[in-house]
């Protein structure tokens, strides 16, 4: 597939999101030869993911490049932006799931989760520079030739939640009973663990039930990413489900081996 194809179409999808904040969005490239083996509608998400970060967190005038870049064995794609950056205290933890480097700016913490995720399961990789104050940029890497953690029916069939299960073992314990925060840490679990219906459902019952609470912008953002996201796999995840159920328990037993390890 044609990884300048995948960075077009991105591009395309947030460029009115982009011209209503008054930031340039362009498209550039470095080489010619951008091909690699992948599913393309999880890769637009990533891409997608990242330039919707991009617009998020860079100011009026600003600009974000998306940059293909034909980097030999591997292909490359860049979102470089002129925002506000990450501090670089966070940016160890900028792939974690329901991270955010800066509080109260929108966004559900999840994005950056799923764009790691997918691209783990390419067999890729993703990295990030950043200076506060001046801007960002994160690469994705391919590989021409992948070795996907998952078979190609997988990466292709299960939504970003499925993948994203493999790396968010290991999650602490929700309570099923109590009030609005025990019912909200039940729907962020859920998430976390993958069950994005049970999610939606749980964050529609504490919306219900909660609707002026400090934390219900944030639980409406979250179902509503949720949502979005489960309509746009629609139901054919269920058929590769047990794949990836077998992708995150081996992940599963390799942390508790390591951590044995680390105690002897």
């Amino acid at each position: 597939m044609d990884l300048e194809r995948v960075v077009v179409r991105a591009a395309e999808e947030l460029r009115p999101q982009a011209e209503e904040a008054g930031i340039s969005l362009r498209h550039e490239r470095v080489g010619t030869q951008f091909v690699v083996v992948g599913d393309e509608e999880r890769l637009v998400q990533v891409v997608v993911n990242l330039v919707a970060n991009a617009v998020r967190f860079t100011p009026t005038g600003g600009h974000v490049v998306l940059r293909n870049v034909d980097a030999g064995p591997e292909c490359e794609v860049q979102v470089e932006d002129t925002g506000i950056g990450i501090p670089a205290a966070e940016l160890p933890h900028v792939f974690e799931t329901y991270r955010q480097a800066h509080a109260g700016r929108g966004g559900t913490g999840l994005g950056l989760a799923i764009v790691r995720a997918l691209v783990l399961a390419h067999g890729g990789r993703v990295t990030v520079e950043s200076h506060e104050g001046k801007g960002s940029r994160f690469s994705v890497l391919l590989p021409r030739e992948v070795r996907p953690r998952a078979s190609p029916s997988a990466v292709s069939r299960a939504p970003a939640v499925l993948l994203l299960m493999a790396t968010t073992a290991g999650c602490a314990s929700w309570p099923v009973t109590g009030g609005g925060p025990a019912l909200l840490s039940r729907a962020d679990h859920q998430a976390r663990e993958g069950a994005w219906e049970d999610a939606v459902a749980t964050y529609d019952e504490y919306l219900a039930r909660f609707p002026d609470a400090a934390a219900a912008p944030r639980a409406l953002e979250s179902r509503d990413s949720l949502a979005a996201m489960l309509d746009r796999a629609g139901a054919s995840w269920r058929g590769c489900a047990p794949e990836v159920m077998q992708l995150r328990a081996e992940v599963m037993q390799l942390r508790a081996e390591l951590a044995q390890a680390r105690q002897i």
